[in-house]
């Protein structure tokens, strides 16, 4: 089992080596949980070997601003041990967190304006129905943020930003078939529906 563990490890970590080694950064999508840890490590030991590229990396993470406080802080408190970690290793990475536009925040939108609380079941966009929550705290301050790093990414020379996401098909039978979908993987960067390139390094991996 443990050798088994050990070689799904390398071949992740493989595979992130040679996209940076190609010129990409990588941006590891952080949310504190079991899978989005496991790729951290790995996306940081993939930089950590491959530490004679000049290449940028970032961690990103979401302030949703309506999180359990405990949560919220525990989250905050692991951003900055892992500050303390990329400093002491001198690894070429940035951390960013992510937030609402003041429009989108729950108190402004919800007292402030009026406007319903948001549920998978109320969210309609473009004729479909859609989680806004998830959207409009989550998925639109990534995106401000995935743009400002492919810009600084372009600046500096490199190529485009590969974010790294702690996805597993294992984890229910609606997430594999999401994955299926957007033919996400563990091995090749692929396209999403919103215009980044993403890796799945945690995509075959099971809880067992």
């Amino acid at each position: 089992m443990e050798q088994e563990i050990l070689s799904k490890m390398e071949a992740a970590i493989s595979v992130m080596q040679r996209y940076i080694e190609l010129g990409h950064g990588l941006s590891c999508a952080y949310s504190g949980g079991k899978d989005s840890t496991c790729a951290l490590v790995l996306t940081l030991e993939a930089i950590r070997r491959t530490s004679g590229t000049t290449v940028t990396h970032h961690v990103q993470s979401g302030d949703t601003m309506i999180e359990n406080p405990t949560i919220a802080n525990f989250l905050h408190a692991v951003l900055d041990e892992l500050q303390l970690y990329i400093e002491a290793s001198a690894l070429p990475v940035q951390v960013h967190v992510t937030t609402p536009s003041l429009a989108s925040q729950f108190v402004v939108s919800t007292i402030g304006r009026g406007t319903l609380v948001r549920t998978p079941e109320n969210g309609v966009r473009d004729g479909r129905r859609t989680r806004a929550c998830a959207d409009e705290w989550k998925v639109r301050p990534g995106g401000r943020l995935r743009t400002l790093l492919e810009r600084r990414a372009a600046d500096d020379g490199a190529r485009e930003v590969i974010t790294v996401l702690g996805l597993r098909k294992d984890e229910s039978t609606s997430r594999a078939v999401a994955m299926a979908e957007r033919r996400d993987s563990a091995e090749v960067a692929v396209r999403s529906r919103t215009g980044a390139l993403t890796l799945s390094p945690l995509s075959e991996w099971t809880s067992d």
